[in-house]
């Protein structure tokens, strides 16, 4: 990648290069950033620089770790003046001749959010980076170089730190501008006018943070092969199975791992046990084996029922009995793509409803006729059985499946319970399923457990569990009528088998990637040590204390904004007030026992069939073991993973989660310096603020100290009737405000684009909505040195305010049309990146104004809308002055 240019006579090539450069959360491109950074240090030595001499500048964050790209970069130029009469920078030292050269650093010492920096002079090598901004301590250097011997050399005036950064600055600004529709309007469509360039541009490619921490993973992993051998033994066992097994020998794994489940009663073929289980042992067996096919049980935490005066309590792990959502298997997710590549066509149309389309795909990936038919091709496969054995286990399956395929248990409305916690709490006592109360238990859920878990639960939590038991009774009902319980196991194998099928017999695409996720998602301690240690220690605290001084600084604007408001009476803001202080964050900096984990007690055996199936096992185990152990330990074991991408809360727990994985580190050392603060605050700092907002979302409210509320939400403190109505208009205001937009127009295909909005997100909304606010606000409290425009972008006196708001924009950039998006509308809490900003910006006062649109354009709308906490001028009902909010 280069670029050419002529100024004063002279011509200056600028060459950068970057392996693996990937942009920032779907943002911007690497190399685009080191070129023009490059470029216009080209454009200021012509001009300011003699013609001849020699000079080095080197920015390298990860001094022990250079070859980590996709989160590091380095630059390394050097100027000199051949016969010619031209100037070239090159990068990667791919300059032959040398002068000498002495800098001077600036008086002021570097601060990188909160790290005083110091600066020494030392002499150096001329391969040695003189410069590097990561760490507790990092220094500037002047650096002293073997001179030239051609007689034309001169020394060059030193450039010093603070003109580094400011084409730091510069980079930053043109990543900005590069991503901008600046024919856009945006009052009208913001999320186009900051975004819309990116869209288009073929050269800009998006950012996947999932995938830049797994390939750091295994670079470390290589790099310390000697101590990881068993993670990457198992990753290349999983290569040579996919690639070299031939597929009598899978049959095999498969035909054996269904027999240690049981047997099929009516299948010749593979025997006849006198001992036939009972479809309780069979499920108890699939759940032990991490194949949960109808329901699942697995830790939740419990909290009693309190309100705002109750004393904090304890919390601690019990049991959560509820349905499944979508399956994962390959066979699902290939049943999936046909039938979204089915509504390829009428996406592409002038007009496009997604609610139509999304509907039209989910009846076609549901189609119960396609899964059973393709459960009786693998068991005839596997066992070799004739058509007409299979077609019995086809109606096996049907008659176990149907009870379960009714809308109360729609995945839509099991995500919803999910999301918002909707249990409710069972006994021991009352855990199974009997169609008459005389009658022995059909099912006990606490038998599903092995012996060794600890069953001696007060109190479980059931989601979805009337509806659960419901299925279960008619699954009864007709084992009673037939006096035959042994279809049922039948039809549990055969899913089983199926499902094992699919995932160790069915050829596979992209074998490197499914190995490398399959190898982190069941050895995870083992991949998080891997990721943790790819870090310097210097790293890990300057990235610990990033995040924890931004917290800080967001929990302190949040509690003065809280002390304004005349909405709140006093009982409820003491008891807000008392939830911020509780509130939390965790970051994985201070965890350095990955390696004591579960998963380096099994002995692999270098055999993958076998070895997954016991690190599956052991999966199982490790989860069943966290009822014996207190939640705020297990937060990066069973809660999060420190190369996550995506932050998250813990209600409970009033936690907030930030997986390093989650931040794209090579900005916020590097371009967010104490004068570009604001950028920090819109990157960073939203997904803190969304995460604090969260535990005010209409899930959040709900707890307190470690108690969940009676009657109200213990924010709204009191019983009485006004309360009560009080948290009713609290929720119906962003219900009804925060996502009525049902239309939108896309330019760059002409589509208008029709959509309704799933209560899904309404927590997502809410703390997108508030946490930008208090991410703004905060932005606001920030020293003027602090907030300094960057160039280029505006001369207005809302500059940083409106490049603020640009950079959270652009962290949403996708490449993903809107139009293929439908699923994760509707599947997923998040809403897909252009309505998440257009919903956003049009709820955000302060980005109208800075862009000073008329009331009335879609960012302005005439109906108010307000923002937690600013919630003044809302009438709940209540004779309190009103007031707008700030």
């Amino acid at each position: 990648m280069s670029a050419l240019f002529r100024t004063h006579n002279m011509t200056t090539s600028a060459k950068a290069t970057s392996k693996n450069a990937r942009p920032f959360n779907g943002s911007w491109n690497l190399w685009q950033i080191t070129l023009s950074i490059l470029i216009v240090f080209a454009v200021t030595q012509t001009e300011t620089r003699p013609k001849t001499g020699y000079h080095r500048i080197s920015y390298i964050p990860n001094r022990t770790s250079p070859q980590i790209y996709d989160l590091h970069i380095s630059i390394d130029l050097k100027l000199h003046l051949p016969t010619d009469d031209q100037i070239y920078i090159a990068a990667d030292g791919e300059s032959t001749r040398e002068t000498t050269i002495t800098e001077t650093p600036d008086t002021l010492p570097l601060t990188v959010w909160g790290e005083s920096i110091q600066e020494t002079t030392t002499t150096e090598t001329p391969g040695t980076s003189p410069l590097t901004v990561w760490g507790e301590s990092i220094q500037e250097t002047t650096t002293t170089e073997t001179p030239d011997t051609s007689p034309s050399t001169n020394h060059m005036p030193p450039v010093t730190l603070s003109e580094v950064m400011s084409k730091m600055a510069k980079g930053t600004a043109s990543r900005i501008l590069s991503y901008m529709n600046h024919s856009s309007d945006a009052c009208d469509d913001f999320y186009e006018y900051a975004c819309g360039e990116f869209e288009d541009n073929q050269l800009t490619i998006e950012n996947d943070l999932a995938e830049q921490a797994m390939q750091r993973i295994f670079t470390e992993a290589q790099k310390r092969r000697s101590d990881e051998q068993s993670f990457l033994d198992y990753y290349e066992s999983c290569l040579n199975y996919e690639k070299t097994t031939n597929q009598s020998e899978r049959l095999a794994n498969v035909r054996r791992a269904v027999q240690e489940i049981g047997r099929f009663n009516y299948t010749d073929n593979i025997g006849k046990d006198d001992t036939q289980p009972k479809f309780i042992d069979t499920l108890r067996r699939l759940i032990e084996r991490n194949s949960a096919l109808l329901f699942d049980i697995t830790p939740d935490l419990a909290v009693n029922e309190g309100n705002c005066d109750t004393e904090p309590e304890t919390i601690q792990f019990t049991w959560k009995i509820g349905p499944l959502m979508s399956k994962t298997d390959p066979y699902t997710n290939k049943r999936a793509e046909e039938c979204y590549k089915q509504q390829e066509s009428v996406r592409n149309g002038p007009e496009v409803n997604l609610t139509e389309v999304y509907g039209t795909y989910k009846e076609c990936k549901n189609y119960l006729g396609t899964f059973t038919t393709s459960i009786k091709d693998s068991v005839k496969k596997i066992f070799g059985t004739d058509y007409d054995r299979s077609e019995q286990i086809g109606v096996d399956v049907e008659k176990l499946i149907e009870p379960f395929l009714v809308p109360e248990m729609d995945e839509d409305e099991i995500r919803k319970a999910y999301a918002t916690k909707n249990y409710i709490l069972k006994g021991d006592d009352d855990l199974y399923v009997r169609l008459a109360r005389k009658q022995s238990p059909f099912l006990d859920f606490t038998k599903l457990l092995p012996p060794r878990a600890n069953v001696e639960r007060k109190l479980w939590h059931g989601y979805l569990l009337k509806d659960l038991i419901r299925a279960v009774k008619n699954v009864t009902f007709r084992s009673h009528q037939i006096g035959d319980e042994t279809w049922i196991n039948d039809a549990l194998l055969a899913i089983y088998a199926h499902d094992v099928y699919h995932e160790f017999v069915a050829p596979r695409h992209d074998v490197e990637n499914y190995c490398k996720r399959l190898t982190t998602n069941l050895m995870k301690t083992h991949a998080s040590s891997l990721y943790m240690s790819s870090f310097k220690s210097e790293e890990l605290k300057v990235m610990d204390r990033t995040v924890t001084e931004m917290f800080e600084k967001l929990r302190k604007t949040l509690e003065s904004n809280v002390l304004k408001q005349k909405w709140i009476e006093k009982k409820s803001k003491e008891a807000i007030l008392k939830k911020i202080a509780s509130l939390s964050i965790a970051t994985p900096a201070h965890r350095t026992d990955y390696h004591n984990s579960n998963d380096n007690e099994i002995e692999l055996t270098g055999d993958f069939f076998n070895d997954t199936m016991a690190l599956r096992k052991m999966y199982r185990t490790f989860m069943y073991e966290m009822l014996d152990k207190r939640p705020s330990e297990e937060i990066w074991t069973y809660f999060a993973q420190p190369y996550d991408a995506s932050t998250s809360s813990i209600y409970e727990l009033e936690k907030i989660i930030i997986p390093f994985g989650a931040v794209d580190w090579r900005f916020l050392d590097r371009s967010y310096t104490t004068s570009t603060q604001h950028l920090g605050l819109a990157t960073l700092g939203t997904l803190i603020a969304n995460e604090i907002a969260h535990h005010f979302d209409f899930t959040g409210i709900n707890y307190l100290n470690g108690w969940k509320g009676r009657r109200v939400a213990p924010v709204f403190c009191s019983n009485t009737d006004d309360d009560i109505n009080y948290r009713s208009d609290y929720k119906n205001h962003y219900q009804n405000l925060r996502g009525k937009m049902d239309s939108i127009f896309l330019p760059s295909t002409s589509q208008n684009i029709h959509y309704s909005i799933s209560d899904l997100s309404l927590n997502e909304r809410f703390s997108d909505d508030a946490g930008l606010r208090l991410a703004y606000d905060t932005m606001l409290n920030l020293p003027a040195e602090a907030k300094i425009p960057l160039p280029w972008l505006s001369n207005s006196e809302s500059n940083e305010i409106q490049q603020f708001f640009l950079a959270y924009a652009q962290m949403h950039c996708t490449k993903k049309p809107l139009t293929t998006s439908f699923r994760s509308l509707y599947e997923d809490e998040n809403l897909p990146s252009r309505l998440r900003i257009a919903i956003t910006a049009a709820n955000n006062e302060a980005l109208g104004e800075a862009w000073q649109c008329k009331t009335g354009t879609k960012v302005r709308p005439e109906e108010k809308t307000y923002n937690f906490p600013h919630l003044d001028g809302i009438d709940f009902g209540r004779e309190t002055e009103a007031l707008p909010p700030n």
